[in-house]
């Protein structure tokens, strides 16, 4: 998305994209709905810890693929 968009905007429509997306992947963790059966039952806190690791986990695979796919367009485009 970094090769078609920029970077500016391709990190804007993730982070747009998370804020909407965020919590409803919260509520659908912290009750156990598929594939979070095993997180049924178990603090908020616990299941808030979860999501922001693997918040970070998507974040960071994101920004490194736009920060690469910028990376080809510039070495490439010339």
């Amino acid at each position: 998305m970094g090769w078609l968009t920029g970077v500016r905007l391709a990190l804007l429509i993730f982070f747009v994209l998370f804020a909407l997306i965020g919590p409803i992947e919260l509520y659908l963790m912290y009750y156990g709905v598929r594939p979070w059966r095993f997180m049924e039952g178990k603090q908020f806190k616990l299941v808030a810890k979860v999501f922001l690791l693997e918040s970070y986990n998507i974040a960071g695979y994101y920004v490194l693929g736009v920060f690469l796919s910028c990376i080809y367009v510039i070495k490439f485009s010339r």
